[in-house]
């Protein structure tokens, strides 16, 4: 196993790279689609903690269903 280091341009039409298994690693953070880092920071934002039990039953969602307290 080497290291090859450079841009994906230029790497990928080495021909001693040709018909070998690699594996990329991107290290320019700036590359990476900005729709990732909305999604990273919506997985990262707070959320309030539910602190009681939640009914997630079918017949509890729909109101006017065969039970429904309502």
């Amino acid at each position: 196993m080497r290291t090859v280091e450079g841009k994906w341009d230029v790497i990928i039409t080495r021909p001693e790279l040709q018909g070998h298994t690699v594996r990329v690693i991107v290290l320019d953070e700036e590359a990476i689609d900005p729709r990732f880092e909305k999604l990273r920071a919506w997985l990262n934002a707070p959320r309030p903690r539910v602190n009681h039990p939640i009914d997630v039953s079918r017949d509890s969602i729909y109101p006017g269903t065969i039970d429904d307290p309502r």
